[in-house]
């Protein structure tokens, strides 16, 4: 039975906690570096893609840090334009569009999503960045501002970099065109920390609001952890019950084919290596192959679906998170994840399991038990990065309620409509097979999309330092108004309180 934590017992705490030493600690992440050119979609809809510098832009998510941009579809300019392959700009022509500045706006989120050092407090996260940087061209004929900076918006640290003066001239398509007559405006913004484990940043052109020609952004930076930890903390528990890694598996090989278990050395973990099996059948051989960067699935007319299902049922914990990247989604097509699925699964519509699709537009759409429930959508990205997280009855036999959330390149998605927070409850998870799936319209045998990093992680609390009486994370999958829910994210000896 749950106690109740008083006055009395926190004053205790604060006094075993006070005598306490710390040492300042961090935890850096690698370089980073991101890069976009505008891309048509849809006509004039305009979107910022890194389809022309894949080669020369790292992934998004490195260890246990990400570095996720995001840019608004915003509005063209122009369906002429210069290029910007592989970080380079150079001159084009009408095949190619050119970005506008009026309502450009670009959103970067930093987190740290590993396991925290045992006895780590005052956890703070600094985004830093390194260089912003992007091409502009000032067409008189639309406006009379010759000149172009960066303004940062995020809340509390408004700031603007310094102004440059462009290159102008009279609008032709031959002139918007040019490379040469694009000037590159490069600024390394105050960096500054923010509370606990995330910071998001965002950024726009000239306040917003001046129709200037663009093209070519580079975001480069890296993330630190910072915190405080004690310099003889006592010895922990085993850590057989707290949190880890259960298998990550990045699919990047030497080789290249359909044997997806090829190479299993490449994945870590306290469950790996682990074997995969095709679907819908375990025989559907070629229609998902390991491509050196990644895997990629290949839907046919006999197969129109096709997945890949790890050949483990995740009840190893009863708070577990599943995340992989998705990018190379070709249009029209989708790809997606699905948890808690039998061990007969054919695909994400499986009636025990809880999935969602990712459209190379950026339309989002979740499954439960084998039903489409909600259609929402996500800003149009070149990659996304998908995180289901849940909790169940540690049984799996299908009692009681499982809760979940869900995350796309760190945005929450509203689960529940109009119900206080995001999360959503269904039936308790009878099983927790996971299916990796991906569909496409004809022809047949064209990649539908690639999937990296598929990772599952143990997210209950680490086991608690010897002496520790209770320790609350708060870090629930519920979001909403009751603080009492789940309260096994607690530990230590008088957990859990209420």
């Amino acid at each position: 039975m749950a106690s109740r934590l008083t006055l009395a017992m926190l004053a205790s705490f604060i006094g075993v906690l006070c005598p306490a030493i710390a040492t300042a600690e961090t935890i850096t992440s690698a370089n980073f570096s991101v890069m976009f050119g505008a891309t048509y979609i849809n006509g004039a809809a305009l979107s910022w893609t890194t389809t022309e510098n894949a080669s020369g832009s790292t992934p998004t998510t490195i260890g246990d840090f990400s570095f996720v941009p995001v840019i608004l579809s915003g509005r063209a300019f122009t369906q002429n334009g210069p290029t910007f392959n592989n970080g380079i700009l150079a001159t084009g022509g009408t095949t190619n569009v050119t970005g506008n500045a009026t309502d450009f706006v670009l959103s970067l989120t930093g987190s740290y999503d590993g396991l925290l050092p045992p006895g780590a407090t005052d956890l703070t996260l600094t985004l830093n960045i390194t260089r912003l940087s992007i091409w502009g061209w000032s067409s008189t004929t639309h406006t009379a501002v010759t000149n172009m900076y960066f303004s940062e918006t995020t809340a509390g640290h408004v700031a603007a970099s310094p102004s440059i003066n462009l290159r102008s001239g009279v609008y032709s398509p031959t002139a918007v065109a040019n490379a040469a007559n694009y000037t590159q405006l490069v600024w390394d913004p105050t960096d500054f920390a923010v509370a606990l484990t995330a910071s998001t940043r965002t950024f726009n052109l000239n306040g917003g609001g001046v129709p200037l020609c663009i093209e070519g952004l580079t975001i480069q930076g890296n993330v630190v952890l910072s915190y405080h930890q004690l310099t003889q903390p006592p010895p922990a528990v085993s850590s057989g019950a707290g949190q880890g890694t259960l298998l990550a598996d990045p699919f990047v090989t030497a080789y290249d084919g359909e044997l997806q278990d090829a190479e299993l050395s490449r994945q870590s973990g306290t469950l790996a290596p682990i074997s995969y099996s095709d679907l819908p059948s375990a025989a559907n051989s070629g229609q998902s192959q390991l491509t050196g960067a990644g895997l990629v699935l290949y839907p046919s007319t006999a197969y129109p679906m096709p997945g890949l299902r790890p050949d483990h049922n995740f009840t190893n914990s009863s708070r577990l998170r599943f995340s992989v990247d998705i990018d190379s989604i070709s249009g029209g097509s989708w790809g997606g994840l699905a948890i808690g699925c039998g061990p007969d699964a054919k695909s994400i519509f499986d009636t025990n399991g809880f999935g969602i699709r990712i459209f190379s537009s950026g339309s989002v759409m979740a499954v439960s038990q084998g039903a489409q429930f909600l259609a929402t959508s996500v800003p149009a990205s070149d990659s996304y990065h998908l995180e289901i997280e849940t909790t169940t009855m540690p049984a799996y036999d299908g009692s009681g309620t499982a809760t979940l959330k869900v995350s796309i390149n760190g945005m929450g998605i509203d689960l529940n409509g109009s119900a206080p927070g995001i999360s959503i409850d269904r039936p308790g998870l009878a099983a927790n097979y996971a299916v990796i799936d991906a569909t496409r319209d004809s022809p047949d045998n064209v990649p539908a999309a690639r999937f990296k990093n598929f990772i599952v992680m143990d997210m209950r609390p680490p086991s608690p330092s010897a002496g520790t009486l209770v320790q609350d994370s708060f870090n629930t999958v519920y979001s909403g108004y009751d603080v009492n829910r789940e309260l096994a994210r607690q530990a230590g000896s008088m957990a859990p309180l209420t």
